[in-house]
């Protein structure tokens, strides 16, 4: 839909840390320059931008020791 109307997109990443929430917006992506027949290259690109967005968001946490964290871990996310 973008590309058809040449509308911008722009990539934001969210993420919840208990209560607190951490929000990162990437630069807007100009679909003028992408074709129909691109709108996969143009998902890709988009995927990218978004990980990593999330892993800048990621990058600003402390980081945890392996013994802090709990057996159910996994099961709670």
């Amino acid at each position: 839909m973008a590309i058809r109307t040449g509308s911008d997109i722009v990539p934001i990443a969210i993420e919840e840390f208990g209560k607190e929430y951490r929000i990162n917006i990437g630069q807007n992506i100009s679909t003028c320059k992408w074709s129909l027949e691109q709108k996969q290259e143009l998902t890709n690109y988009l995927r990218d931008a978004m990980a990593t967005l999330k892993w800048e968001i990621y990058e600003t946490r402390p980081v945890a020791k392996r013994a802090t964290i709990s057996a159910n871990a996994g099961e709670d996310y």
